[in-house]
Formats: C-alpha cells, structure tokens, sequence
C-alpha cells in the first residue's frame, strides 16, 4: 500500500493522519473481496468493487471543490497599469452657456453619424490622436493649447475617445461643429465646440438633463407613416402628431401622395439619451392642398393645447375618425345591400375595415350609455355627448375593461378592438351618429364641429410663441438641409 500511494500523489491527503485512514481503508477493502469471492457471492462482489471504483471517481472529482487538496496553478502576477498622458490640474471651469439651437445640431449631427472617431493609443499622444480626427494641425494646436491653459483634462488613458463631428463631409475647418471626448468607463462626456475666434469652450454633454429642439420635413409617398419614419422621427411622434390632428385630418382616408409636412419637437437628454417622450412644438401640414399649422401653447409650464395663428384649436368636438390606420369599405345609405341578409336596406353609419384587434377611440368626450352584445352589431359600445349626439361602435372583438354604464370618457380613450362579432363578414368597425336621435352621416357632421378658441388674456403670450417656434423651425431646417 506504501509503494501505491507513492505512485499515486493525487491521493496524498495534506493533514495529518490521512495516509495511515487511506491504507487501513483499502486494506479492509481488499480483505472484504477476496471474503467475498470465496464465498462464491461473485455477484455481490462484482456490485462492490463497481461501487468502489465510482465512489473513489466522484472522491476524487469533486473533493479539490471542497478545499482537500491544494490547487498548485500559479498565480498570474497583476497586469501594470497603461500609462497615462497628463495634462496638469485636475479642476474643471465653469460650463460655458451655448447658443440658441446648438442642442438640435448636435442631436442632428449624432443621429446621423458626419463623425471621425481615434482612440488614444497605448504609447501614443493626444496629438496624433486628434491628427488623426482630420483636424488641421492650426485647429488641433488650439484645441491642445485650450486643453492645458484651461486644465479641461486631468487625465487621458490609453483607450479614451475622440470624436469629431462635422456639418460638411469635406472635414473642413470651417465645418467642424464639435469635438466629443469620451474617458474611461464611467466617465462622463465631455464636448469642446471652437470659436469664431479661433478657440473652443467646453460644455458637459452629462452636468444636466438638456432640453434639445429638433425640427424633420418630408413628403407621403405612400402612407403617413412611412413618410414619418423616413424623416427619422420616433414613432412616438408620429402617433401624437396623428392623435393632436385627428378632429383636421382623417388618416384613414384623407391622406394623398403629395402631402408634405414639417415638425418642431422637443426631447430631454442626459448623458447622450433621451429620458422622455419627444413632445411636439409646432406642426405645419399640408393635406390635399388644405393647410394646417398648429402651436403648443403652455401657462405656468403646464400644456394648454394647440391653436393656429387666429387662436382657434387645434381640438373639434368629434376627431375626423375612431381609428387610424384602416380604409372605409362601406359609407352611409339609405339603400345597400347588405352583404349577408341579401337584402336592400339602409346603412346608417361608416364601416371602416381594419385587421382585428386594431384599437378603437371615443371621437369625443362623453359617457358610457351601454356596452356588450346586442344582436347583429355584436358587441357593441354607446356613447352619449352631451344632449344632442350619440355614437355607436359595433362588432367589435373585445371591449375595453371599466366601460360600464354611466363611466366617463375623454376624446381619445380606448374604447374596444375591430373584431367581426355580430353580422360581419370580416373584421371591420361598424361607426354610427345619431344627432337628435336620428342618424346623420358621421364623417361631414364630425367635421364641421369647432372647439374653444383660445383664452383672450393668452393670446399675447401664444403670440410670442408663435413667432419664436417659426423662427427656430427655419433655423433648424436650413441645418437639416445642411447635413
């Protein structure tokens, strides 16, 4: 036993006493078989030695994960840190004020990536980083010269980032609009924007969040909301600025190739990102050759609404249409044949076909008069507005939660889902008006309704607005046109 544990050192045990337990154990081990097997009880036996051999396997995977033995890999020593290019000084000046728009260029100018990137090298120097961004070697002399005098770096490691964006793609001088440095993880980045005079300031892309104007144009060609996501906005813009319009324009059916648009928005960013919704400043859209042109209007920092130039909102009582996004296949009559009865007999509303589960909205305030199943519209919605009006919604699939008789609703709220419950040969919302408990044609009596002008004492301020959102829409653009 001595001679195997010597040829084996995976079994020597590192406390004391473990050798003499290890050989006493095999030793009892070997006097049980060779028992055994004179005993002719082979197959015992043979389970034996098997679950010998497996214990001593699994003793001998798995005992290093409990400490038993000593892990004899070496240590790899720690790697030295890279060294590092300093500029003398630690402390930052105070951030310098930006002009008007300057957030818009640089969020333009990001999106679309007119940017040269260097990555500061193990060995290298800041200057032959800043070299490499294109600059001119006049532009980064100053940019290092600022840097020192200013101590607007204490410390640029080997992997630090610079970026240089620009409004021209001939990487001009002239047409540097600024330069990004972007430290180790962690660190915030810094910007540094030239002068008219030949220098350059910093600001701190991370000290606040910043409010960032931003203005886009483009042209349908085929549906809104391409013609949106091709102008680069959000999608989230694009479904309020359909939403504020809907009592204007219906984009279910009045939307024609041709019809162009442009847009003031504003977003909040930190560090780069934006942490709120976009929110729409001015829109100004011309739809069939109409034009339309709306302002946000806000009192004490709180949003009023929108109105045009004469004060008159941009909200009607009724929107143009209960959903978006879908085609009228069947308008009001007093005479069509109804496609499953086979019968001819008046329609007293607007079908608007849509895939099922497109959601359906209240075209005004009101309140529930009653929801669920009634016979051939299926499950069905009705709302009451005020004395005069009522509108219905039928064959829908599902009917939003807390519709009951009597719950209020706002313009805009979810009312149910296109389904085909009901008389329906496919899926499709069934939208009725009554206008003194008689049916009218909903799409030219929605569309003549008007809302509340805009407040006299207001208007002053609103005016103001007016001027100074035409004003940053021009200046935006002219800089979109430039990229």
């Amino acid at each position: 036993m001595s001679n195997w544990n010597q040829a084996n050192p995976r079994f020597r045990r590192d406390r004391p006493g473990g050798r003499g337990a290890a050989a006493a154990f095999f030793a009892k081990a070997w006097a049980f078989l060779n028992a055994s097997w004179a005993g002719e009880r082979k197959i015992k036996c043979l389970l034996f030695v098997l679950g010998v051999v497996v214990g001593t396997f699994l003793l001998w995977r798995l005992w290093p994960h409990f400490g038993a033995f000593k892990s004899q890999a070496p240590v790899p020593p720690a790697a030295a840190p890279a060294p590092a290019l300093t500029f003398q000084g630690p402390q930052l000046p105070p951030l310098s004020a930006l002009p008007e728009g300057s957030w818009a260029l640089l969020a333009a100018q990001s999106a679309n990536r007119l940017a040269t990137e260097a990555m500061v090298a193990e060995g290298g120097t800041v200057s032959q980083s800043l070299e490499l961004l294109g600059l001119s070697r006049a532009v980064s002399h100053a940019l290092l010269s600022y840097l020192e005098k200013e101590k607007a770096l204490s410390v640029v490691r080997p992997g630090a980032t610079f970026r240089a964006y620009w409004r021209d793609p001939k990487k001009e001088d002239s047409d540097l609009s600024h330069i990004e440095f972007v430290g180790p993880a962690g660190q915030r980045p810094l910007v540094f924007r030239p002068t008219a005079a030949g220098g350059f300031f910093r600001y701190d892309l991370a000290a606040r969040p910043l409010t960032i104007h931003q203005a886009t144009q483009g042209t349908v060609e085929d549906t809104f909301w391409g013609a949106g996501i091709k102008a680069g906005l959000d999608p989230r813009v694009i479904m309020s600025l359909t939403d504020l319009l809907a009592s204007q324009i219906d984009f279910v059916s009045d939307v024609r190739a041709g019809d162009g648009f442009q847009l003031l928005f504003r977003g909040q960013y930190q560090e780069g990102r934006l942490i709120a919704p976009p929110e729409i400043e001015m829109i100004r859209m011309t739809n069939d050759g109409e034009k339309f042109e709306f302002y946000r209007h806000e009192k004490n920092g709180q949003l009023v609404g929108f109105y045009d130039a004469n004060f008159r909102s941009i909200r009607k009582t009724f929107f143009k249409s209960p959903l978006q996004y879908a085609r009228v296949s069947s308008g009001f009559s007093q005479a069509r044949a109804h496609p499953i009865l086979k019968v001819v007999r008046p329609h007293l509303g607007v079908d608007y076909a849509a895939p099922a589960g497109t959601p359906v909205s209240a075209v005004a305030d009101g309140t529930v008069k009653s929801a669920g199943r009634r016979g051939g519209y299926g499950l069905l919605v009705v709302l009451k507005h005020g004395e005069a009006y009522e509108t219905m919604y039928g064959h829908l699939s599902q009917i939003a939660k807390g519709l009951v008789e009597g719950a209020a609703v706002k313009q805009g709220d979810l009312i149910g889902y296109v389904g085909s419950t009901g008389l329906a040969t496919g899926p499709h919302l069934d939208f009725r008006l009554r206008k003194n408990a008689s049916f009218v044609d909903p799409i030219p009596e929605m569309a003549k309704q008007e809302g509340q002008p805009l407040p006299t004492d207001e208007r002053a301020a609103f005016s103001d607005e007016v001027t100074r959102d035409q004003a940053r829409l021009m200046e935006l653009l002219s800089w979109e046109l430039a990229l």
